[in-house]
């Protein structure tokens, strides 16, 4: 009997929007490219080896049917998907979590495997999970949906994504608590993490997928640790990287005997040139006691 394993997918629309009730692991929400055409947003798909159920706009995620890479598409409802796309994950799992599109319609998705081994994206795509539990993932698709290049191998997740006008990549990566010493991005692009919680990194990648350079998102204290909040970016007409979230602040927050004390946290904003260097940080504390 084939175990269920939680495939990723990736869907295209065309019409109206809609959402994804159970093709796709949930209701979808879209995003609009330059073109005008509905992309939708990636989740995960659990899969038990067969064709999946078709969703409420009409994809058959066909997991133990179609090559890897590639899932069945069947109209539907009142949007029409273009194509579809799925992973078959190295370990116990993958997901997709954020994705972003370039002005020429291609998509770049991102999320982690669950290692150790090696995922298929189909069209002779491959990338190389290292770890045993969580690694960052970042995949590029043309507009057809044909797999381009996947990176991966680096313990953590990668979330928020930008695309510049000249297709490089901007990643914030998530190193978790029990990451430590020197973490590899690839080309020999590394950051050290001395601590024990969950770190963000800002990474920029070419549009080949080679990282070029990598910094820990801190305050103007060095300080880099969250508990595990998700950090936000957005790019300006001048190349430059804005990057928002919360860092862990000192000391803790008793929620009863029924809950394990929680460290209070501070919000953090910064400005980076397309170069990785912090031009400003700001952050917000909050009054009394």
């Amino acid at each position: 009997m084939r175990r269920s394993i939680p495939i990723v997918c990736l869907v295209v629309l065309a019409g109206e929007a809609g959402t994804m009730e159970s093709g796709c692991g949930g209701a979808a929400r879209s995003s609009r490219n330059d073109a005008g055409a509905e992309v939708d947003a990636p989740g995960s798909f659990g899969g038990s080896g067969g064709s999946g159920a078709a969703g409420a706009a009409g994809v058959d995620a066909g997991v133990g049917d179609a090559s890897p890479g590639e899932a069945g598409v069947s109209a539907g409802g009142t949007t029409v998907a273009k194509w579809a796309r799925t992973v078959v994950p190295p370990g116990t799992g993958s997901e997709f979590s954020s994705l972003a599109v370039d002005r020429s319609g291609n998509i770049y998705v991102s999320g982690n495997l669950w290692g150790p081994g090696t995922a298929d994206f189909g069209n002779g795509v491959t990338a190389t999970a290292n770890y045993d539990r969580y690694n960052g993932l970042l995949v590029k698709y043309d507009a057809s949906g044909a797999p381009q290049w996947a990176r991966s191998g680096t313990l953590g997740d990668i979330g928020p994504l930008a695309i510049d006008s000249a297709g490089n990549v901007w990643a914030l990566a998530g190193l978790p608590y029990n990451a430590s010493g020197t973490i590899n991005f690839g080309n020999g692009v590394t950051v050290t993490k001395s601590d024990t919680l969950f770190d963000t990194v800002l990474v920029k990648y070419d549009s080949t997928g080679t990282a070029q350079w990598a910094q820990t998102v801190t305050d103007d204290s060095g300080n880099a640790g969250s508990n595990g909040g998700r950090f936000s970016l957005t790019l300006d007409s001048s190349g430059n990287v804005y990057v928002a979230g919360a860092l862990a602040d000192s000391g803790s927050y008793d929620a009863g005997t029924d809950a394990q004390p929680v460290s209070p946290a501070y919000a953090l904003l910064v400005k980076y040139d397309s170069s990785g260097a912090a031009q400003w940080k700001r952050t917000v504390t909050a009054l009394g006691g």
